[in-house]
């Protein structure tokens, strides 16, 4: 079994490789994270979209 991340700044942008992904026979495993970057939490900060996948 092979185990990758798949992230991105933005949901469309995560969608749209999660689903070039499955084209390509990998499958989503469990939830999508999604996270802040940075450290700072009271500060604005971009946002991080997750998705593990298997194959």
């Amino acid at each position: 079994m092979e185990y990758r991340i798949i992230s991105k700044s933005n949901m469309k942008d995560l969608v749209e490789e999660v689903n070039s992904a499955i084209k390509e026979g990998w499958r989503p495993q469990g939830g999508v994270s999604v996270t802040k970057k940075g450290l700072f939490p009271l500060q604005a900060q971009p946002m991080l979209w997750a998705q593990a996948m298997v194959k």
